[in-house]
């Protein structure tokens, strides 16, 4: 296992650092809406959440034996249609909060509209990355023998802060 996930957690250490300075490079577009900085480890937090839970559903149905990697395969499908739904429940439930938190706590410039699509469309891009990220290691790591529960894992959470951080920012220029 360490001789497997060992070059993947290097890699992906180096693609956290890559995520931290790019969110770095955004800092003075971010402190014009400091709200936005409420969202960003909410966001990229249950974004690798839910990729990551993606990921085991998908590597416990590899060894069970019951998913293909074909859409029509029942399975693969209702779980990808699974978690797009709780994507939705889940981002539009954190604009929500996050709009009301940032303005108990007296930093909210921003409108409740603008918070809540923020989170839902970068949440939606997020996820919409991750999911094929996950079948995608998923289907080189059975295909080369490794086990996808220990590459899945460590390969869907740092690239999902930096597509979540890329989301966020691409939402921000979008809707801003």
């Amino acid at each position: 296992m360490l001789r497997t996930t060992m070059p993947i957690l290097i890699g992906m250490a180096v693609l956290g650092v890559v995520s931290g300075t790019m969110l770095q490079s955004f800092e003075k577009q971010l402190l014009i809406y400091p709200s936005i900085l409420f969202l960003i480890p909410a966001l990229i937090g249950i974004g690798g959440n839910l990729g990551t839970i993606f990921g085991s559903r998908f590597a416990t149905g590899i060894h069970l034996g019951i998913l293909e990697f074909k859409f029509s395969n029942p399975i693969f499908r209702n779980n990808i249609i699974a978690i797009l739904i709780v994507n939705i429940i889940i981002f539009l439930i954190l604009g929500f909060m996050s709009y009301f938190i940032i303005n108990l706590i007296g930093i909210g410039v921003l409108s409740l509209t603008n918070v809540v699509l923020l989170s839902f469309f970068a949440g939606l891009i997020l996820t919409s990355a991750l999911i094929p990220t996950a079948i995608f290691v998923a289907y080189i790591s059975y295909r080369k023998g490794l086990d996808p529960d220990d590459t899945i894992i460590p390969t869907v959470t740092p690239t999902g802060d930096i597509i979540g951080i890329l989301a966020l920012l691409a939402v921000i220029v979008l809707l801003l």
